[in-house]
């Protein structure tokens, strides 16, 4: 099936740079699918788990002291996404990680992660 457009960009240009590293480091990466991870709340791999209660905390705290946290919202996890689909050079564990991010999506509503405009 197409993907949107978004998505289909950012897939381009992973596959015109097959040998490259990128576009982001490990550390990103793995923060981009914790976050995604998140949002679908996916079960976490046990090396994530204290990660994952650390996201909890900070958004929790955010909320209590009413802090502006960094955008987020169906745009922000299409950025999250893209980043990733656009990703060379991931490792096994992150590969697996992401695959099982596309399954839960083929399973969630439509536009679960597309930002409003794209929506149809």
């Amino acid at each position: 099936a197409a993907v949107p457009a978004p998505w289909e960009q950012a897939l381009a240009a992973r596959w015109a740079r097959p040998d490259e590293a990128g576009p982001l480091p490990a550390s990103a990466l793995d923060e981009a699918l914790l976050q995604l991870e998140a949002v679908l709340d996916l079960p976490t791999a046990p090396e994530w788990q204290a990660a994952r209660r650390e996201l909890k905390l900070r958004a929790l705290k955010d909320t209590l002291e009413g802090r502006a946290s960094a955008p987020s919202g169906p745009a922000r996890h299409a950025e999250w996404l893209a980043s990733a689909l656009r990703q060379v050079g991931a490792t096994p564990a992150q590969r697996v990680r992401l695959h099982a991010i596309i399954s839960a999506l083929r399973q969630a509503p439509p536009g679960s992660l597309l930002p409003p405009a794209t929506r149809s």
